[in-house]
């Protein structure tokens, strides 16, 4: 973003946010210095007092989720502002504790409250975020993110953009084949083939070549289809996360008819015959 004519205010924030970030983690990690002359001169067990720092950088990492929310709406200065105050009261109340309660109070949460305000984006970046591309296929876009800033009382208008990639969505294929009567070949036919993964409405459809295990007849034989590919108006945005795919059949035992052949003869002579 560019700067504004005239004094740049938000040096001042990142000064006071980066002496504040000093102050906070300085008054945090001090007390492995005063440790054992707190502990001996209010009569506190060193396990009680050290439990303070414990206190403080769990208060920290739960807070920092709060003034993170809080910077992205309202921005760093009311952040900077609130984590300043808490500190001079934690520190202060700190100094004039008169019981470990009291101490583990201002020192551990109130300080570990408000050194959370440093870990939050006190660098001035704008960033794009929830962001939502609906319709838009797989493909490279050269241009394909673009994000403009109107400008307020301490930055000009600005925009930019960058380049988009968006992948092909893995989709994973299931088939189904129909039961066939023996004909001497593994040839199976696959009856349906369904994806898992299409997002909504999307037209996409699979196929492919099938077959048996062996020849011989049998029930739930696998069946194994081979070489799937995607069709369809929007095959181009899904890719397949395998080309294969089993399911069972039947292959039914080949219904044959008899034929025979009779013959009768008396006295050496052939009287008839019949089939």
């Amino acid at each position: 973003m560019g700067k504004s004519s005239g004094f740049f205010y938000g040096w001042v924030v990142v000064a006071v946010g980066a002496l504040m970030t000093c102050v906070a983690f300085g008054s945090m990690l001090s007390l492995a210095v005063f440790l054992q002359p707190i502990s001996q001169d209010m009569g506190w067990s060193r396990s009680g007092v050290s439990a303070a720092a414990t206190i403080d950088f769990l208060a920290m990492g739960l807070a920092a989720f709060f003034w993170g929310s809080l910077s992205d709406r309202f921005g760093t200065r009311i952040v900077v502002l609130s984590g300043t105050l808490l500190l001079g009261a934690g520190l202060i109340g700190a100094s004039q504790a008169t019981s470990l309660w009291q101490f583990q109070f201002f020192f551990g949460v109130l300080i570990g409250v408000a050194a959370g305000t440093a870990v939050t984006n006190a660098s001035g970046v704008a960033t794009l975020a929830n962001v939502s591309l609906s319709g838009i296929a797989a493909g490279n876009y050269a241009t394909g993110v673009s994000a403009s800033f109107a400008g307020d009382a301490s930055y000009s208008a600005s925009s930019g953009g960058s380049a988009l990639t968006v992948s092909q969505k893995p989709v994973t294929p299931s088939v189904t084949a129909s039961n066939k009567t023996y004909d001497g070949t593994a040839s199976a036919t696959v009856t349906s083939c369904t994806l898992t993964g299409v997002i909504g409405g999307d037209l996409v459809t699979c196929a492919g070549s099938a077959t048996f295990a062996s020849a011989t007849v049998g029930v739930g034989k696998t069946v194994t289809a081979s070489g799937l590919m995607l069709s369809g108006a929007a095959a181009g945005n899904y890719s397949l996360s395998t080309t294969t795919a089993t399911t069972t059949a039947t292959v039914a035992a080949r219904p044959v008819s008899p034929t025979v052949t009779v013959a009768a003869s008396f006295g050496g002579l052939a009287l008839r015959s019949m089939t």
